[in-house]
């Protein structure tokens, strides 16, 4: 039995969450930086949020809280705008100090923390936006 697309999702969320969660621990204990603890963080729990949407969508759990998904990309975009603000705020800032690239404490890892912040989000929100599309149907279609 060969590896499916499904099993390749979740792997993908699962280390994505892995990684953003240590992350947040190394960025807090070691070199004691919150911002990108902060970052790595929240791209961690947005890979958790995508890992929990997509087996609720092979579970078929959706159809329940189709209203609650609106809500959801709501908060979604709302840290995906979040995300992109870091961004700026934080390379601006970070080209004002004298750190290097290749500094551990530096806050261009922030950005980069935050623009994988961004790109979870994304998919985030594309895979609940597909996902509310298709159950809506269904629902109109269970009222007949």
């Amino acid at each position: 039995m060969g590896v499916k697309r499904i099993h390749l999702k979740i792997a993908y969320a699962s280390f994505g969450m892995l990684m953003g969660f240590s992350a947040f621990l190394v960025w807090n204990i070691v070199y004691e930086q919150p911002w990108t603890a902060a970052m790595g963080g929240l791209s961690g729990k947005l890979n958790y949020c995508f890992n929990v949407v997509f087996i609720f969508y092979i579970h078929a759990f959706i159809p329940c809280g189709v209203a609650g998904l609106n809500y959801y990309i709501f908060v979604i975009v709302w840290v995906s705008q979040l995300s992109l603000h870091n961004i700026g705020v934080i390379l601006t800032t970070a080209s004002a100090s004298p750190a290097a690239l290749s500094d551990p404490r530096s806050l261009y890892l922030s950005s980069v923390w935050s623009v994988m912040s961004l790109k979870w989000s994304f998919l985030l929100t594309r895979s609940t936006h597909c996902y509310r599309k298709e159950f809506a149907d269904i629902s109109i279609l269970s009222d007949f």
